[in-house]
């Protein structure tokens, strides 16, 4: 009895701390990533108009970057504690490849306007405030995401504009 509880205990032990190694690892990756993010942020600002609209789209830039690094750190962190439990995960892993097919596949539309929208942020082509011409729409920019942008046009209409579709911008407040 005692050598069998003996046996269970240095299991637990051995497997808790692999546990608390995974944990304390992906913590100290996500506040790593914390510190870099707040770092780009904190070398961006300054006093003037245009280094502050700079300020605010390494804002957004350092977001997702945090979000997507955040999302990535878990993962790895749960598929490596899960033969921990005696899960295999190849076949997890495979299943998760061809799931991300299929959703890629499926979510072009989606993938297209926030690669779109990304590149609207990083060059900066315009923001919220700033008055725009997308297509047939002019108005004030109100809101703009990786996603989407809204423009409040002249007659105060709130437009939902999916950057995907954005193929030309007149930007009038520049």
């Amino acid at each position: 009895m005692t050598d069998g509880l003996s046996s269970w205990t240095e299991l637990a032990l051995a497997r808790g701390l692999r546990l608390l190694g995974i944990l304390i690892g992906a913590i100290v990756l996500i506040w790593l990533l914390r510190v870099v993010t707040r770092r780009l942020v904190r070398a961006a600002g300054s006093e003037s108009r245009a280094a502050q609209m700079r300020e605010q789209q390494t804002r957004t830039l350092a977001g997702i970057l945090y979000s997507a690094g955040t999302a990535v750190i878990l993962a790895i962190a749960v598929l490596v504690a899960l033969p921990e439990f005696g899960i295999n995960v190849t076949p997890i892993a495979a299943a998760a490849g061809l799931a991300s097919l299929a959703v890629g596949f499926g979510a072009q539309h989606l993938v297209r306007d926030l690669i779109n929208g990304f590149f609207i942020v990083f060059e900066d082509q315009y923001g919220v405030g700033d008055v725009v011409r997308i297509g047939e729409v002019a108005g004030k920019v109100e809101h703009l995401t990786l996603r989407r942008t809204v423009v409040r046009d002249a007659r105060g209409a709130l437009v939902t504009i999916p950057n995907g579709e954005i193929r030309q911008v007149a930007n009038v407040s520049r």
